[in-house]
């Protein structure tokens, strides 16, 4: 127990967040897998990306771990 309250007060590292609203990303997995889209912002581990469905520009809300910068092919 003694541990576990001295590991408590321990202040962790922000974890700096590498995504910024108006970047392109690919979605890596999900019902919208290998779709490009942009974020639109950025709330804690969750992400609000623009993609387009069917020519409309739909928003969706993913994880973090869900998307990766998008690569020039």
């Amino acid at each position: 127990m003694i541990g576990e309250w001295e590991e408590s007060k321990i202040e962790k590292p922000e974890e700096v967040n590498k995504y910024l609203p108006g970047e392109e990303v690919t979605i890596l997995e999900g019902p919208f897998t290998n779709f490009n889209g942009k974020i639109e912002s950025v709330k804690g581990d969750k992400v609000k990306v623009e993609v387009s469905i069917f020519g409309r520009v739909s928003l969706i809300e993913v994880g973090l771990l869900q998307i990766d910068k998008k690569r020039d092919q």
